[in-house]
C-alpha cells in the first residue's frame, strides 16, 4: 500500500474504533451523535473503495471494504443495543 492508501485505511480504521467503542455502554444524546460522525467519516472512506478508478491498490481496497462490513455490523449491533436499552 502507498503512504496515502495507509492513511486512509487507518483513518477509517480509527472511525471503525471509535463506534464499537461505543457497545455496551448506555449512550447519551451526545455519544448517538458522535457514532453518526463516526459512521459518517468511516463510510466517506470506505466509498472509495466502490469507485472503479479510485486510484487505490487491490490490498487497500480489500482492507476498505473489510473495514465497511465491520461498520455496518457495528451500526446493527448499536441499533439493537439501544432497542434492547429502550424496551
Amino acid at each position: 500500500m502507498t503512504q496515502l492508501e495507509q492513511t486512509i485505511v487507518n483513518l477509517a480504521t480509527q472511525s471503525l474504533r471509535e463506534m464499537t467503542c461505543m457497545l455496551d455502554k448506555t449512550m447519551s444524546d451526545e455519544d448517538r451523535d458522535d457514532v453518526i460522525t463516526s459512521f459518517r467519516e468511516a463510510s466517506a472512506f470506505t466509498q472509495l473503495a466502490m469507485l472503479r478508478d479510485s486510484g487505490l491498490g487491490e490490498e487497500a481496497r480489500q482492507a476498505l471494504e473489510r473495514i465497511e462490513k465491520e461498520v455496518a455490523q457495528t451500526m446493527v449491533r448499536l441499533g439493537e443495543q439501544k432497542d434492547r436499552v429502550g424496551a
